[in-house]
């Protein structure tokens, strides 16, 4: 859920004094200097990060790496008597902590589902900000209908500690049966089914996911993860309607004083078009991570760098930080699609897009691995 810097900034301060305790920018060409440079930064990065995994040395049962799974998926659903068209976004995360072993330390899981109606001519309702799963905790209201009594989040939770101690072999290998249409992957094991009875599937992909794309995480002690959604979505006259959101996924690897050992982001873009009263059949869709080259940033980068270039040099820059230092990096109003690009030479060459959602979202995570 996005929040206020000035805002964010304030409750950073104070989880700070608790640790101690315990779209695309359109940019101009400004020629090759600028992305010679900015490769060679890069390529330090990628050069300290080896030289740090050759040299680190972990334990078994002690955090070596982290990996996020994260898809996105919409679906329309037209109109039908007095109920309006509507879509339904869907975000699914999983960040995973491993050991050397590759052994599961530690899991959180989350979903966030923003939805947008249309009116009778087919354009997009104000959008409401959502919050996921985890956030809405009991208020997602699954408790009075769950068999065994408990809320989305508690299973989650029970699914990540049951996981705890497992390879993703042996999570991917978890017994599941089908319940019924919408349940086609849930637990078959008595010790599990006890407590977890949504659908597994999803976390079992998640996993799997989360380490083939881990990254170093030694010396972390906690793990947090954020999901947060806006609303893209495009009426225009004579073109059908777009409807979409931007999905944001943020996870975080932090040591005992608080300080940000890795970070992971990611953003999904699914859309669906409306046209004539009716949805068209929407398209699998993959995230800007999973995109890479294909998303197409580069050609119009002044500094000649691709989406997810840009986005690991943030996380490399937030290495070593607080989430009070993260949100406090300056910023500057570029136009109006980007009201909060980097004004810090050291990070402005290597990083050309809007970091006001990194920046909040990096917080949020921050905050959750706390919680």
């Amino acid at each position: 859920m996005k929040k206020n810097l000035k805002t964010v900034a304030l409750a950073v301060t104070a989880l700070s004094v608790f640790v101690a305790c315990q779209n695309q920018p359109a940019e101009n060409n400004q020629g090759a200097e600028n992305a010679a440079n900015n490769a060679a930064v890069t390529e330090n990065v990628v050069e300290n990060n080896a030289a740090g995994a050759e040299t680190t040395e972990v334990a078994a049962g002690e955090i070596a790496h982290i990996g996020m799974g994260f898809d996105g998926s919409i679906k329309g659903t037209d109109a039908e008597g007095e109920k309006p068209a509507t879509a339904s976004g869907g975000g699914y995360a999983g960040l995973v902590a491993f050991d050397s072993e590759g052994k599961i330390v530690a899991a959180k899981f989350d979903v966030i589902q923003p939805s947008i109606t249309l009116d009778e001519a087919g354009v997009p309702g104000t959008f409401e900000e959502i919050e996921s799963k985890n956030v809405l905790g009991d208020a997602y209201g699954m408790k009075k209908a769950s068999e065994i009594g408990k809320e989305w989040y508690e299973q989650a939770e029970a699914f990540a500690d049951y996981i705890t101690g497992k390879t993703v072999d042996e999570v991917k290998n978890i017994p599941t049966k089908v319940k019924d249409e919408k349940h086609q992957n849930v637990a078959d094991t008595p010790d599990l089914a006890s407590s977890v009875t949504i659908d597994i599937g999803s976390f079992q992909s998640l996993v799997e996911e989360a380490y083939a794309t881990k990254a170093e995480a030694a010396g972390a002690t906690y793990i947090g993860l954020d999901l947060a959604a806006s609303d893209r979505s495009k009426a225009e006259e004579g073109k059908p309607t777009k409807v979409g959101f931007n999905i944001y996924a943020t996870g975080v690897a932090v040591d005992q004083e608080g300080k940000i050992v890795q970070t992971l982001i990611d953003v999904v873009q699914p859309s669906i078009e409306f046209a004539d009263g009716a949805f068209a059949d929407a398209e699998e869709v993959q995230t800007k991570n999973e995109l890479g080259d294909a998303y197409g940033m580069k050609k119009a980068s002044e500094i000649g760098l691709e989406w997810y270039e840009q986005a690991d040099n943030f996380e490399a820059y937030t290495i070593g930080k607080t989430a009070e230092e993260v949100v406090a990096i300056p910023t500057k109003m570029r136009d109006e699609s980007h009201m909060n690009v980097a004004d810090t030479p050291d990070l402005s060459s290597t990083v050309s897009i809007d970091i006001g959602d990194f920046q909040n979202n990096v917080v949020a995570a921050v905050e959750n691995a706390h919680s």
